[in-house]
């Protein structure tokens, strides 16, 4: 009942609107008989009277302002009201209505109607007036912020993308536009393309000689129902000690990179923007130079620096001329420049010139596809390169996560965060094969990272919970530990070295000192690199586990470099709550978007500048004392999935134990495991006879090790190896390693 109510409304008021506009656009040939009726006519058509009447009075009583509040309403009911009734929705109308009546009658007063306006100025005082704005107005914004709470669910961009292309081929709009042809005939090659390579990925996992054929359809709803179905076969790493794991090994990484960069080969072609002509950097260069010359600041532009963006004047200053007079008129030169945001760099390294940065018009468009074909990022060896898009000069601009070794990602909403966490990830998958590289999804928004639930290089799924989170963060510790106490047995100082000696093997002492932090009887020591990636970080330093959260963080940003894990924060609240200085300290490298205001550019960068940023990817990257400005690649969600599913040959592998971990790793917390040290439990748990044999056996003592060898879960394992420690058989803990047996002969 509520969604026929309201469908009346929108018709209605679409009818008032089109006869006010029609009124108001042929008013002087229309006949005021509403207004004047003679008896000099002997005869007259009353349809034609009555409906002239009739236009002319909604006419003088409404006018075209009603467009304002119909275009409104209808976003309003296709966006919010049609997708959940509310009965609030149906006095939503009457509040828009005064309000834009209102607005219109002091702003637009040509489009209100003659009688409206009398009766407004007649019957309402100005005090009346500002009253009824401000009322409805906060009626207004307090229904659309209410209905936007109560969960509905908005169309995402790319269902609204789809809806313009179907409604685009449905009516035959556009259909010879290059956007259409790129949408539409282009689609079936590049869905055929994806299948032969996920059939060709999978084939060489198999180590099959097979050859497969597809069946190439021309159109693309055959396409789309034909599902391959390819083998899962692990990725599996030989042991370390066979002589020929070395060549099979790196085999496969060599094919795994071929395949991806085909991969990355049948991303579809962008066109390019043709760049401005020379009169275009001529007209800059003279209105800079003239802004200065009124404030008699002697200096002149010498050269232009042109790069995808903006684009960097060049101005060398006169003799005695200090920098700050220049810092001191942005605005002035910005208005000068018709209002473009522009920044003053100074000092320029290598050159004795200051640089005015200006927005291009039309900007360009940095591709990931074309940073990954580049010459500069397929030639470097380190594993963790990523490509972070263009510097202000048009150069590649590559940046090596091992060297930073932690990144702090802030920005305000829709300024390119989302965007460049995507290139992030694409950039470590294109370097690394799922047993070279995990990665840890901590993704509280839940949808950020929901496109990477089926990412074989995952070391967990997706952590969407902050008290799982926490738990995340808790094992990462507990394994940064155990990776440092694998690195002290062996004398390295970083996980590259470790992996080294493991490539060329290992002696049978080192393999024995090191083999219980490993899973019993494995025979692979080599350790991955772990990346940490937290889309929304505000979320969780803001929850109940904020400050575990916290203290977590710092400590591994402290120590977790040399062995191998690194973490990416990224939050679009960069406020001091959340950015703290603990956490400014432990992260030199710092990546800011564009903000709202100065004090955000501050709290990220240490000094301003971030909030003159354009928008759409362009950000600040700060790495120890030197800021660059650099605009972030593109990549769109089509090419990651594109990418993904040519990877779905290779099956997800988490570890058990760290399934375990995350499921049952929160009893300290919930305190509803584990016994006070020092204590023993009431009741003995029944399968601690069984676990003190284990123990014996092995003459070490841990959690992970009876979780394997018992098959139960966390909580259980810490009691029973607490209980242990009560009755003084085991050690205290020291970190990750095992606890000692104290005493062995105990009689089972």
């Amino acid at each position: 009942m509520v969604g026929k109510i309201l469908k009346f409304q929108l018709f209605g008021l679409c009818l008032l609107t089109l006869v006010s506009a029609f009124y108001f656009a042929f008013q002087d040939s229309i006949p005021d008989n509403y207004f004047l009726i003679t008896s000099s006519l002997s005869s007259f058509n009353f349809f034609a009277f009555y409906s002239y009447s009739c236009l002319v009075f909604v006419g003088f009583y409404l006018g075209p302002w009603l467009f304002f509040p119909f275009l409104l309403f209808t976003l309003f009911y296709s966006f919010i009201a049609s997708k959940e009734e509310k009965v609030l929705d149906l006095v939503s109308l009457f509040p828009l209505l005064v309000w834009s009546l209102i607005f219109s009658v002091w702003v637009l007063p040509d489009l209100v109607g003659l009688g409206l306006i009398y009766l407004i100025e007649k019957k309402l005082s100005l005090f009346i007036q500002l009253a009824l704005f401000f009322i409805t107005l906060f009626c207004n914004l307090f229904t659309l912020s209410l209905r936007l709470k109560s969960g509905v669910e908005k169309p995402t961009f790319r269902e609204s993308l789809n809806r313009i292309f179907s409604s685009g081929k449905d009516e035959g709009l556009g259909k010879n536009s290059g956007l259409f042809k790129w949408f539409y005939g282009g689609k079936d090659s590049f869905l055929n393309y994806k299948l032969k390579i996920t059939v060709k990925l999978s084939s060489f996992l198999k180590g099959s000689s097979q050859k497969k054929e597809l069946t190439q359809s021309n159109s693309f709803q055959e396409t789309n129902k034909k599902k391959i179905k390819s083998p899962k076969v692990k990725i599996g790493r030989e042991s370390p000690e066979k002589a020929s794991s070395k060549g099979r090994q790196s085999q496969g990484e060599e094919k795994y990179k071929d395949i991806i960069q085909e991969l990355i080969k049948s991303f579809p072609d962008k066109k390019l923007v043709e760049a401005p002509n020379d009169n275009y950097f001529e007209e800059i260069t003279q209105r800079i130079e003239g802004k200065l010359g009124e404030f008699k600041i002697d200096g002149g532009v010498i050269n232009v620096l042109k790069g995808p963006v903006v684009d960097t004047f060049e101005l060398e200053l006169g003799p005695g001329v200090k920098v700050s007079r220049v810092n001191n008129h942005i605005q002035d030169l910005s208005m000068a420049l018709y209002g473009a945001p522009i920044r003053i760099v100074y000092p320029m390294k290598g050159r004795t010139t200051i640089g005015i940065e200006v927005p291009r018009t039309p900007r360009e468009v940095i591709f990931l596809k074309s940073l990954l074909e580049s010459k500069q990022f397929l030639s470097d060896p380190s594993p963790l390169l990523i490509a972070m898009g263009k510097n202000a000069f048009g150069d590649i601009f590559i940046s090596d996560l091992r060297s930073m070794p932690h990144m702090l990602v802030a920005g305000a909403t829709g300024a390119g965060k989302s965007v460049f966490l995507n290139s992030l990830l694409v950039s470590l998958m294109v370097k690394n094969t799922p047993n070279n590289l995990k990665l840890l999804l901590v993704d509280p928004k839940q949808l950020e990272f929901a496109l990477y639930e089926s990412l074989p290089h995952l070391i967990m799924p997706v952590v969407t919970e902050s008290s799982k989170a926490k738990i995340a963060f808790s094992w990462v510790i507990q394994e940064m530990e155990r990776r440092y106490s694998i690195l002290k047995e062996l004398s390295v100082r970083s996980i590259d070295g470790f992996n080294e000696k493991v490539r060329n093997g290992l002696s049978s002492d080192l393999i024995k000192s090191i083999q219980p932090y490993y899973e019993p009887e494995s025979s692979d020591f080599f350790l991955p690199y772990v990346v940490v990636v937290v889309d929304e970080f505000a979320d969780l330093i803001l929850s109940k586990n904020g400050k575990d959260i916290e203290n977590m963080v710092c400590r591994l940003a402290a120590k977790a470099r040399a062995s191998g894990i690194h973490l990416v924060l990224a939050t679009q609240r960069p406020s001091v709550d959340v950015i703290t200085g603990l956490i400014k300290s432990n992260f030199p490298t710092r990546v800011s978007f564009k903000v709202s205001t100065s004090v955000d550019s501050r709290t990220i960068l240490n000094s301003m500048g971030a909030e003159f940023l354009l928008g759409k990817g362009d950000m600040l990257f700060k790495s120890g004392i030197e800021t660059s400005r650099v605009h972030s690649a593109f990549v769109a969600e089509k090419e990651i999935e594109f990418l993904l599913d040519g990877l779905q040959g290779i099956p997800q592998s988490f570890n058990k134990s760290i399934i375990d971990f995350l499921e049952d790793g929160d009893c300290f917390d919930e305190g509803r495991g584990h016994a006070s040290r020092g204590e023993v439990q009431e009741k003995v748990d029944e399968l601690f006879e069984e676990a003190l044999s284990i123990v014996m056996t092995h003459n070490l003592a841990s959690a992970s090790m009876l979780q394997r060898r018992l098959k139960i879960g966390y909580n259980r394992a810490a009691n029973l190896i607490e209980e242990m420690e009560a009755r003084g058989i085991v050690g205290k803990a020291d970190g990750p390693k095992p606890r000692k047996v104290l005493n062995n002969k105990i009689d089972l």
